[in-house]
């Protein structure tokens, strides 16, 4: 069985780190600086870790190509699969007329380029997260600022600082989803643990991308809607990313964080709208107004429906997982117990015996192991009948074990042996 050695090279962690990173600066020099198409790098790349893993780590080459393989397929499914779908969702509304809904929807809510950065860099930054990711988010929230006004390059500075926070839950939770299954990590638990700080990020954003384009002073102008936008996207985060798990995080945060900035704008407004210094004036300016509400709804569709079909599966497949999980206890219970008499079998005494016996080395604690055997109990058995030797086992059974301390375990070990 091959075991992964970590120090390969000369036996020194840092000389083995270099040699293990060589594959990534080899996609990076060929991507930035060769510029070569991303398939083949990434071909090369493969290969020239393939080298590594088998004349370096010493990784057996059927090993090496079945992991390989393995990776291929998890690229496919569910990454590539997630993708497909959510590009194939963003031309559906971009070919039904339906995109400039949202956009406007987003923009109509204020003409102020403060509070369109949070509601489009951000927060629809963070749906596209959601849903697509592997950068789809900056480069579509990038180009619907450009298009508002925004200068293009300042544009797409500020999508890649609103996407700090919903990266890690990006594309239904794929990060999470493949960090677990690639660390052998419980999905769940490591969802709870990155849920418990990337909110800290989503408090601190909103403030942060207004801050850079505006100043400070500019900030606390509309710091209503920077603590609304932030503090719902932070808590839905969370809240999510602990109970739901990793797949619904961003896009539930963010489907409530437009609901809680739009019924926040609905009764307050900055004080003065501010624009960049190079923009036109206001009488040239274009100005978004809100769409219908039932046009609204309609194009923000696609993402309602998608939410509702996953918490009807993941309502599902809670319950599905509880019974899993209850008949899976239930073996295991049988499969540790002994049918007649009740109390632990063999297999359990032997997994409680190695643990006692590390308990006891790492204590210093004594451990007393005792063995009980039913004399002549084949000779009552063959002379009284299987009934009455049963009765008399679990009749002994049941009285040793009344008599037994707090931390003490009687087990069957064989026929008539305890």
């Amino acid at each position: 069985m091959y075991e992964q050695v970590y120090e390969p090279v000369a036996n020194n962690l840092a000389l083995s780190t270099l040699v293990a990173v060589i594959p990534i600066v080899v996609l990076f020099a060929l991507l930035a600086g060769v510029r070569m198409a991303a398939q083949w790098a990434s071909l090369i790349t493969l290969a020239v870790a393939l080298v590594i893993a088998v004349l370096v780590y010493g990784m057996p080459i059927d090993l090496a190509l079945n992991s390989t393989l393995l990776g291929i397929c998890f690229g496919l499914f569910p990454i590539v699969w997630i993708v497909i779908n959510a590009i194939f969702i963003y031309n559906v509304i971009v070919d039904t007329n339906f995109f400039d809904t949202i956009r406007d929807s987003l923009a109509g809510v204020s003409n102020d380029r403060r509070i369109q950065v949070v509601l489009i860099a951000f927060v629809f930054g963070a749906l596209l997260e959601a849903t697509a990711g592997f950068g789809t988010p900056v480069a579509i929230t990038a180009s619907l600022m450009a298009g508002l006004g925004f200068e293009a390059l300042y544009a797409a500075a500020l999508a890649l600082l609103a996407n700090t926070a919903p990266v890690a839950f990006g594309g239904f939770g794929i990060p999470i989803l493949t960090g677990a299954s690639v660390a052998g990590l419980d999905t769940m638990e490591l969802s709870q643990m990155v849920g418990r700080q990337t909110p800290f990020l989503a408090l601190i954003i909103p403030g942060m991308l207004v801050t850079v384009m505006a100043g400070f002073r500019r900030m606390l102008e509309v710091l209503p809607v920077v603590a609304v936008s932030g503090i719902a996207f932070a808590l839905t985060q969370f809240l999510v990313s602990n109970l739901l798990g990793p797949e619904l995080a961003d896009l539930l945060a963010a489907l409530i964080t437009v609901v809680a900035v739009v019924a926040l704008m609905s009764f307050w407004s900055p004080s003065s709208e501010w624009h960049f210094e190079n923009e036109p004036s206001a009488e040239e300016r274009e100005s978004y107004e809100t769409p219908p509400l039932g046009r609204t709804l309609y194009a923000w569709s696609p993402f309602i429906i998608i939410v509702a079909l996953f918490l009807l599966v993941v309502a599902r497949m809670s319950e599905l997982v509880a019974q899993v999980q209850d008949q899976a206890a239930q073996l295991a219970a049988l499969a540790h117990n002994d049918a007649l008499t009740g109390i632990p079998n063999r297999r359990a005494w032997d997994l409680d015996l190695v643990r006692e016996m590390i308990r006891a080395r790492r204590t210093g604690a004594p451990l007393h192991v005792a063995l009980l055997d039913v004399d002549h109990f084949k000779r009552f058995n063959d002379t009284n009948g299987h009934q009455a030797g049963d009765l008399l086992l679990k009749s002994a059974a049941a009285a040793w074990r009344a008599q037994l301390r707090d931390g003490d375990m009687l087990a069957r070990y064989g026929g008539e042996e305890f």
